[in-house]
């Protein structure tokens, strides 16, 4: 009985699988470039409040208020190229899986700035609203999890928080008034992906992830309009301009192994 539990011992160990410690496990270093699509939504509202100098108030109905909240409303896209550097560390599970964390750090120096029209009812003077909207420093600090397909390459999950400088800017004017609403954040947001990584010798891999991120509505009011002549303030007319800011990136990157 001893020599046949000893034999079947023997044989669950000869055919278990053995997992050799992949290229992946532990520090590495790299840099990281691609392109990065940034998505943003900007909602301006004034309301309707009628005209009347002494009381701060300045648009006469409901349209000409709409019209001009519509002028500084809007989606805008841009695609920029980021540049930047990334620090992670892995751990190989052997049949678990490999798991690791990631921080990277890039510029991707989106910018754009667009100026809308719109109209006054039984009016024939053009207000015009110009828009401002930057994002730049976009840092991840990211969970990776997935599995090797062989020793030298895996393909993976990866989650974490996202920071981002975001800059919106509203300025408005119909040649009798104007109007701004400057708003600036050091955001915080969420960031979800997926990614593949193949070790190109010892030390070196190259890699490609595609990552979502969404950060949340930056929102601000001003109560500065002012005659553009006298400078009477119509600080009863508020703008209130809420900015949202989404993030679709494909990135690629090379990285050195320690």
């Amino acid at each position: 009985m001893k020599n046949y539990f000893f034999c079947l011992l023997s044989a669950v160990l000869i055919s278990s699988p053995s997992y050799a410690q992949s290229q992946f496990e532990g520090f590495s270093a790299g840099i990281i470039t691609g392109a990065i699509n940034g998505k943003f939504t900007i909602s301006t509202y004034t309301p309707p409040t009628g005209y009347n100098e002494g009381a701060g108030t300045y648009f006469s109905n409901q349209t000409n208020a709409s019209n001009v909240s519509e002028s500084g409303s809007g989606k805008f896209s841009k695609t920029r190229v980021p540049a930047g550097f990334s620090f992670g560390y892995n751990k190989d599970f052997g049949a678990w899986g490999l798991a690791g964390i990631l921080a990277d750090f890039a510029s991707i120096a989106i910018k754009e700035s667009i100026k809308n029209y719109t109209t006054y009812l039984g009016s024939n003077r053009i207000p015009q609203t110009t828009i401002y909207l930057r994002a730049d420093n976009l840092a991840t600090l990211r969970a990776r999890y997935g599995f090797t397909i062989d020793q030298t390459s895996w393909i993976y999950l990866t989650g974490g928080i996202a920071f981002a400088d975001i800059e919106s800017k509203t300025a408005f004017t119909d040649g009798t008034v104007t109007e701004s609403n400057n708003q600036s954040e050091r955001k915080t947001g969420w960031v979800a992906g997926i990614g593949v990584e193949k070790m190109i010798d010892k030390f070196w891999s190259i890699n490609a992830e595609y990552h979502y991120t969404a950060f949340g509505n930056i929102t601000g009011t001003s109560r500065n309009m002012a005659n553009v002549n006298n400078n009477n303030t119509f600080s009863n007319q508020p703008f209130t301009t809420t900015t949202k800011l989404n993030l679709n990136a494909f990135e690629i990157g090379i990285s050195k192994h320690f």
